[in-house]
Protein backbone atom coordinates (compact mmCIF):
# COMPACT_ATOMS: atom_id res chain seq x y z
CA UNK A 1 0.00 0.00 0.00
CA UNK A 2 2.79 2.54 0.82
CA UNK A 3 4.41 1.85 -2.56
CA UNK A 4 1.36 2.86 -4.13
CA UNK A 5 0.83 5.91 -2.87
CA UNK A 6 4.64 6.74 -3.22
CA UNK A 7 3.87 6.26 -7.19
CA UNK A 8 0.84 7.89 -6.89
CA UNK A 9 2.62 11.04 -5.14
CA UNK A 10 5.12 10.86 -8.04
CA UNK A 11 2.59 11.00 -10.64
CA UNK A 12 0.79 13.90 -9.48
CA UNK A 13 3.49 15.66 -8.42
CA UNK A 14 4.01 15.26 -11.99
CA UNK A 15 0.95 16.54 -13.54
CA UNK A 16 1.44 19.53 -11.20
CA UNK A 17 4.98 20.35 -12.31
CA UNK A 18 3.47 20.05 -15.91
CA UNK A 19 0.63 22.28 -15.21
CA UNK A 20 2.81 24.79 -13.92
CA UNK A 21 5.31 24.70 -17.23
CA UNK A 22 1.86 24.70 -19.52
CA UNK A 23 0.87 28.13 -17.74
CA UNK A 24 4.17 30.00 -17.82
CA UNK A 25 3.99 29.44 -21.31
CA UNK A 26 0.30 30.44 -21.84
CA UNK A 27 1.22 33.41 -19.90
CA UNK A 28 3.56 34.57 -22.17
CA UNK A 29 2.07 33.67 -25.29
CA UNK A 30 -0.12 36.51 -26.94
CA UNK A 31 -1.52 33.89 -29.24
CA UNK A 32 -1.34 33.03 -32.65
CA UNK A 33 -1.39 35.70 -34.92
CA UNK A 34 -0.13 38.22 -32.57
CA UNK A 35 1.99 41.26 -34.43
CA UNK A 36 4.86 43.27 -32.70
CA UNK A 37 4.07 46.49 -33.09
CA UNK A 38 6.99 48.51 -35.42
CA UNK A 39 8.59 51.73 -34.11
CA UNK A 40 7.09 54.88 -35.12
CA UNK A 41 8.66 57.28 -37.61
CA UNK A 42 8.27 60.93 -35.93
CA UNK A 43 9.44 63.20 -38.58
CA UNK A 44 10.34 66.82 -37.96
CA UNK A 45 10.93 70.02 -39.99
CA UNK A 46 14.28 70.73 -39.14
CA UNK A 47 17.08 69.01 -40.21
CA UNK A 48 19.41 66.78 -37.90
CA UNK A 49 22.77 69.09 -36.60
CA UNK A 50 25.69 67.57 -37.28
CA UNK A 51 28.04 67.57 -34.59
CA UNK A 52 32.22 67.56 -35.71
CA UNK A 53 34.29 66.52 -32.72
CA UNK A 54 37.64 68.11 -33.00
CA UNK A 55 40.37 64.98 -33.42
CA UNK A 56 43.16 65.41 -31.70
CA UNK A 57 46.58 65.82 -33.72
CA UNK A 58 48.87 62.89 -33.36
CA UNK A 59 52.38 63.16 -34.41
CA UNK A 60 53.60 59.61 -36.15
CA UNK A 61 56.53 58.45 -33.92
CA UNK A 62 59.01 56.22 -35.29
CA UNK A 63 60.04 53.19 -33.75
CA UNK A 64 61.84 52.73 -31.01
CA UNK A 65 63.76 50.25 -32.49
CA UNK A 66 64.74 52.23 -36.21
CA UNK A 67 68.45 54.16 -35.87
CA UNK A 68 70.13 56.40 -38.58
CA UNK A 69 73.45 54.86 -39.63
CA UNK A 70 76.64 55.82 -36.75
CA UNK A 71 73.62 56.18 -34.17
CA UNK A 72 74.84 53.71 -31.54
CA UNK A 73 72.63 51.37 -29.65
CA UNK A 74 72.79 49.64 -26.58
CA UNK A 75 71.69 46.33 -25.70
CA UNK A 76 70.44 44.79 -22.71
CA UNK A 77 73.34 41.97 -22.88
CA UNK A 78 76.10 44.92 -22.23
CA UNK A 79 77.07 44.94 -25.87
CA UNK A 80 76.56 48.94 -27.67
CA UNK A 81 76.68 48.47 -31.92
CA UNK A 82 76.86 51.21 -33.86
CA UNK A 83 76.52 50.54 -37.41
CA UNK A 84 78.55 53.22 -39.81
CA UNK A 85 78.03 52.62 -43.17
CA UNK A 86 76.89 49.73 -45.89
CA UNK A 87 79.06 49.84 -49.07
CA UNK A 88 79.06 47.17 -52.21
CA UNK A 89 82.39 44.84 -52.89
CA UNK A 90 83.22 43.96 -56.06
CA UNK A 91 85.38 41.19 -53.97
CA UNK A 92 84.10 37.80 -54.05
CA UNK A 93 85.06 34.16 -53.04
CA UNK A 94 85.15 31.50 -55.73
CA UNK A 95 83.38 28.78 -53.22
CA UNK A 96 80.09 31.12 -52.73
CA UNK A 97 77.37 30.77 -54.94
CA UNK A 98 77.16 33.59 -57.01
CA UNK A 99 75.28 36.99 -55.85
CA UNK A 100 74.44 40.21 -57.25
CA UNK A 101 75.94 42.15 -54.24
CA UNK A 102 78.37 41.74 -51.94
CA UNK A 103 77.43 44.63 -49.14
CA UNK A 104 80.15 45.21 -46.58
CA UNK A 105 78.92 46.32 -43.09
CA UNK A 106 81.12 48.40 -40.84
CA UNK A 107 80.38 47.84 -37.60
CA UNK A 108 82.09 49.48 -33.92
CA UNK A 109 80.89 47.20 -31.20
CA UNK A 110 81.46 47.83 -27.62
CA UNK A 111 81.99 45.32 -25.11
CA UNK A 112 80.87 47.51 -21.36
CA UNK A 113 80.39 44.11 -19.28
CA UNK A 114 83.12 42.56 -17.36
CA UNK A 115 83.22 39.03 -19.73
CA UNK A 116 84.49 38.32 -22.83
CA UNK A 117 82.26 38.69 -25.71
CA UNK A 118 81.72 36.63 -28.95
CA UNK A 119 80.18 37.97 -32.25
CA UNK A 120 79.54 36.92 -35.53
CA UNK A 121 78.09 37.86 -38.61
CA UNK A 122 75.41 35.51 -37.86
CA UNK A 123 74.16 37.69 -35.15
CA UNK A 124 73.21 40.75 -38.25
CA UNK A 125 71.77 40.47 -41.18
CA UNK A 126 70.90 43.06 -44.07
CA UNK A 127 67.34 43.74 -45.98
CA UNK A 128 66.82 45.36 -49.44
CA UNK A 129 64.27 48.04 -50.60
CA UNK A 130 61.65 44.94 -50.92
CA UNK A 131 62.52 43.40 -47.34
CA UNK A 132 64.43 40.51 -48.80
CA UNK A 133 67.11 39.40 -46.25
CA UNK A 134 70.76 38.32 -47.45
CA UNK A 135 72.80 35.89 -45.97
CA UNK A 136 76.15 36.51 -44.16
CA UNK A 137 79.12 36.08 -47.29
CA UNK A 138 82.06 34.31 -46.55
CA UNK A 139 84.81 37.17 -46.90
CA UNK A 140 85.75 40.49 -44.55
CA UNK A 141 85.75 39.35 -41.13
CA UNK A 142 83.46 36.31 -39.81
CA UNK A 143 83.17 37.01 -35.88
CA UNK A 144 85.15 38.27 -33.50
CA UNK A 145 85.95 38.72 -29.77
CA UNK A 146 85.35 41.56 -27.91
CA UNK A 147 87.34 41.93 -24.29
CA UNK A 148 85.94 42.53 -21.07
CA UNK A 149 85.52 46.53 -21.34
CA UNK A 150 86.84 46.46 -24.79
CA UNK A 151 86.05 47.63 -28.34
CA UNK A 152 85.82 46.25 -32.03
CA UNK A 153 85.57 47.38 -35.02
CA UNK A 154 84.39 44.56 -38.03
CA UNK A 155 83.87 44.45 -41.98
CA UNK A 156 80.73 41.62 -42.06
CA UNK A 157 79.58 40.85 -45.08
CA UNK A 158 76.54 39.61 -46.96
CA UNK A 159 75.26 38.53 -50.09
CA UNK A 160 72.17 40.19 -51.64
CA UNK A 161 70.72 40.37 -54.84
CA UNK A 162 68.30 42.81 -54.01
CA UNK A 163 68.51 46.26 -54.98
CA UNK A 164 69.24 49.34 -52.14
CA UNK A 165 68.90 51.32 -49.89
CA UNK A 166 69.50 48.68 -47.34
CA UNK A 167 68.61 48.18 -43.98
CA UNK A 168 70.92 46.71 -41.27
CA UNK A 169 69.57 44.44 -38.74
CA UNK A 170 70.67 43.28 -35.51
CA UNK A 171 69.11 41.68 -32.62
CA UNK A 172 65.61 44.22 -32.36
CA UNK A 173 67.13 47.07 -33.61
CA UNK A 174 67.36 48.09 -37.70
CA UNK A 175 69.75 50.87 -39.27
CA UNK A 176 68.98 52.57 -42.14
Amino acid sequence: MKKALKITGIVFGGFIALFIIVAIIAINDDGPGTKVPSPKVVESAAKPEVIKEEQPVVEKEEPKNIFKFGEEVPFESGLNVKTINVTKTAERNQFEDPTKYVLVVNIELTNTTGAEMYISSYDFNVQDKDGFQGKPYAGGDQSVSIAPNGKARVNFQFAIDGEGPYKVLGGVATWQ
